[in-house]
């Protein structure tokens, strides 16, 4: 069974590559293999029958029209039996007979093609009536069974059979979905696709983004036939012709190529190279067609805006932000070592030390201002730009190192500085004695720079951690204190005897 499968597999893989005289052997053996299973088990029938339809289609693809009319005959009959006992094989009988139909129109039983294409057509408006995952296999049918009357020489028959699938639906959009792909298949002469597309207009709402999109390309497409017929039918029923029917197709591909293009620095460039089309008007509706098909369509405003920017103050300056965030994004993710790397080449170009950085920072911290991964990164900027950045990494790579690092930066009154790498020892994975002389120091900081009650509860925290230090912390503060009167109050938090635990 496995080697049946891997073979109609390798198959399906010659075809799909366009080696279709090679896919024909594999397809023999999975078969006959199939067939011998099939005739001990039962339980093989279904996979026979897929199997035959493969075959059918390999025949059909070299030319072998006459041979590929007995295998796909075979595939129709087990899977009628099959879903004769069971419904869920339903939608591989009205394949099979799809299949059936061009295998006989192949071969010229224009007459005999009709049935099967009749029969899948009614299988699959009763599987769309239930679940909507069948209407593009229903709306297929229609257009097979569309191209078997032609040839059976029973034209008019096909709007019928559209008007009845269309009918048999109860909802809305799956009438609208019918109505665009059958103004799809008209005849470029058939000016009635324009009626087809109006009424699905008609029937569409809001949220029906991606059908929505679909109805306005063909609307596009049928418009460029033949401008002067679309134009005096389509304002006869609703009006002036909408900006989106006017959109060139081009345009809309320059705005989606723009949209998808990354870096930010090379969409900048692009942006820039067309200029002239991505500024203009058309844009905006470019971007409300795109926007259709989003999961999120709000997901498209940041770029109107971005174009928006541009046309009002340049785009260079109208990137600035979005660069300066794309820079931070990537140091953000980038690996420690890698982080230490990108400081260091950005030291001399200041892109990443920069204030466009620091405000993009500012905007994420502000979005989420509890991430404690955005707070250390914030804390290695501010070290950065105070060239201390170094001795910061050294500690996050050797966290014993914090205290004599902390405490330099105390005596040597680097307070901004100091609070950066003590909000680090604070934050990382460290012992109760590195996280304590973080909290010491960063109350030593936040007193220095007028918060007095954050401070005395960080000087409490360090207590908490460690009260082990407690003695060389009040040395350093006596030490620091004839300079910086407002910590004197952290002395005597700290000299406090601790509070018992309650019960």
């Amino acid at each position: 069974p496995n080697l049946a499968m891997a073979l109609n597999n390798l198959g399906n893989r010659y075809s799909e590559v366009g080696r279709r005289q090679e896919a024909v052997a594999p397809t023999e053996e999975a078969v006959a293999l199939r067939r011998e299973q099939a005739a001990a088990n039962p339980a093989y029938q279904p996979n026979l029958a897929g199997t035959l339809s493969s075959l059918g289609n390999r025949y059909s693809e070299v030319g072998r029209h006459q041979e590929a009319v007995a295998p796909t005959e075979e595939a129709v009959r087990l899977y009628r039996d099959l879903a004769a006992a069971n419904p869920a094989y339903q939608p591989n009988l009205a394949m099979a007979l799809s299949n059936l139909g061009i295998r006989y129109s192949e071969v010229g039983r224009h007459q005999e093609a009709v049935a099967p294409t009749e029969e899948a057509v009614r299988l699959y408006r009763d599987l769309a009536a239930a679940n909507p995952a069948f209407l593009p296999n229903l709306a297929m049918a229609l257009t097979n069974l569309g191209s078997r009357y032609s040839k059976a020489e029973q034209d008019d028959a096909i709007e019928r059979m559209w008007h009845e699938a269309i009918s048999s639906l109860t909802d809305s959009s799956g009438k609208a979905f019918l109505l665009v792909r059958r103004a799809e298949g008209r005849a470029a002469t058939d000016h009635s696709a324009v009626d087809d597309l109006l009424a699905a207009q008609a029937l569409l709402t809001d949220s029906d983004g991606d059908l929505t999109a679909d109805l306005h390309s063909a609307c596009r497409t049928r418009r460029a036939q033949d401008p002067e017929a679309f134009d005096s039918r389509w304002p006869h029923e609703s009006g002036a012709l909408p900006g989106w029917l006017l959109i060139s197709e081009d345009d809309l591909e320059i705005v989606w190529q723009w949209l998808t293009t990354s870096p930010e620095a090379t969409a900048k460039q692009l942006l820039v190279q067309h200029a002239d089309r991505l500024l203009a008007p058309t844009s905006d509706v470019a971007l409300d067609e795109i926007a259709l098909r989003l999961p999120d369509r709000s997901a498209i405003e940041p770029y109107r805006q971005l174009l928006g920017e541009a046309r009002r103050v340049g785009i260079e300056d109208a990137y600035r932000s979005w660069l300066a965030l794309e820079l931070l994004e990537n140091w953000l993710d980038a690996p420690l070592e890698e982080k230490r790397s990108m400081l260091d080449d950005q030291r001399t170009r200041g892109e990443l030390l920069g204030p466009d950085v620091a405000d993009a920072l500012g905007g994420l911290r502000e979005s989420d201002p509890n991430d404690s991964g955005l707070i250390v990164h914030e804390a290695l900027l501010s070290l950065a730009r105070e060239g201390r950045d170094g001795a910061a990494f050294e500690a996050l790579a050797e966290p014993t190192r914090f205290p004599a690092l902390l405490s330099d930066l105390a005596r040597s009154n680097e307070f901004v500085a100091l609070d950066a790498l003590a909000t680090l020892a604070t934050m990382v994975d460290a012992g109760d004695a590195e996280q304590a002389s973080g909290w010491l120091h960063k109350a030593i900081a936040l007193a220095v720079a007028g918060d007095p009650d954050a401070a005395l509860d960080a000087a409490r925290r360090a207590r908490r951690l460690d009260p082990g230090q407690v003695a060389a912390w009040l040395g350093l503060l006596v030490e620091l204190a004839p300079h910086h009167p407002s910590i004197v109050s952290l002395s005597q938090t700290l000299a406090e005897t601790p509070r018992p635990s309650a019960p």
